[in-house]
């Protein structure tokens, strides 16, 4: 058998993973929590991508 291993399915399993990491922790962030005005509803709970690059101190095209 061969042990070469198919990078394609890693990496996406990889990002599968981060993803709902990533997801898992900005759902548990209150907007208030972190300095930031209440919004309006949203149907996914937590911070923007943007909210977070801001609070970071990270460029938003990150």
């Amino acid at each position: 058998m061969s042990d070469v291993v198919d990078t394609r399915s890693v990496r996406t399993e990889n990002r599968a993973q981060l993803s709902a990491f990533l997801k898992s922790r900005c759902a548990k962030i209150a907007r208030g929590g972190v300095g930031l005005l209440p919004g309006s509803y949203r149907r996914t709970r937590g911070l923007r991508r943007e909210q977070v690059a801001h609070l970071s101190g990270v460029g938003v095209t990150w």
